[in-house]
């Protein structure tokens, strides 16, 4: 078996709380539209992409405050591991929640938005 026969690339896990959006309610409409949205339970949401469904994202909500964020990038998906942890807070600014434990891997150069100026 070939690596890129594996079915999953890339798998990165945040914790999140709400932010501008107060209940995973909201965070759905937000998405409605632009993104295929499954909700198999009323504290999880899972979401990609209407085109090219490479990668996979789930909020898990713990408790009212928040939860996990889960992104799966399956090996059809194109994107190098910055690419998706970066893609990862533009997911969460769009959801209007805040990832609250992001530890950048030392080896990788920062992109801008990760600088203090730019998050929530």
């Amino acid at each position: 078996m070939k690596l890129e026969d594996l079915p999953i690339k890339d798998v990165l896990v945040f914790r999140w709380e709400f932010a501008e959006a107060k209940t995973l309610d909201e965070v759905e409409k937000r998405f409605k539209g632009y993104y295929y949205i499954v909700r198999p339970r009323k504290d999880v949401l899972v979401t990609t992409t209407f085109t090219s469904p490479y990668v996979i994202c789930a909020l898990l909500q713990r408790d009212e405050r928040g939860g996990d964020f889960l992104v799966i990038q399956t090996f059809a998906g194109r994107y190098p591991y910055e690419k998706v942890f970066g893609g990862a807070f533009f997911y969460a600014m769009r959801a209007g929640i805040r990832i609250t434990d992001a530890e950048y891997p030392e080896d990788l150069p920062k992109p801008y938005f990760m600088e203090p100026e730019y998050k929530l």
